[in-house]
């Protein structure tokens, strides 16, 4: 992949999956483009870097899914960058899951709290 390949051009190669090797290296040049803005952006918005993380994560999961309702002409920064601030703004959500405990029980036992207080949730728990 060139740094001349569009994001356009990536998403194409990644929906129409030729291969299953071109469709994952044409989603991971747009991770390695993208990422570091993703991250930013979640970071300024939960200011904590272990959630801003997981809601990063979380954003590339979601254009795995989107990609091929994707429309030509579909600016993927812009994009990236709403759909950054939304995910954020979902773990900060006061009525999210609380997280799962999972085999790291002890650890998040401790933490709970933490989170109860700040109202920061788990993006990829649905336990009650």
């Amino acid at each position: 992949m060139t740094e001349t390949t569009t994001d356009w051009q990536l998403i194409k190669r990644h929906v129409r999956r030729h291969t299953e090797a071109d469709a994952q290296a044409a989603f991971g040049a747009l991770v390695r483009r993208h990422m570091d803005m993703v991250y930013a952006t979640c970071l300024r918005a939960l200011d904590e870097p272990a959630l801003a993380k997981d809601a990063a994560q979380a954003v590339f999961l979601i254009l795995a899914r989107r990609t091929p309702a994707f429309r030509p002409g579909t600016t993927l920064p812009s994009w990236l960058f709403q759909t950054a601030l939304l995910t954020a703004n979902n773990v900060r959500r006061p009525d999210a899951p609380e997280p799962c405990p999972g085999p790291a029980a002890p650890l998040l036992r401790q933490t709970r709290c933490h989170y109860r207080r700040n109202c920061r949730r788990s993006l990829d728990c649905r336990c009650r």
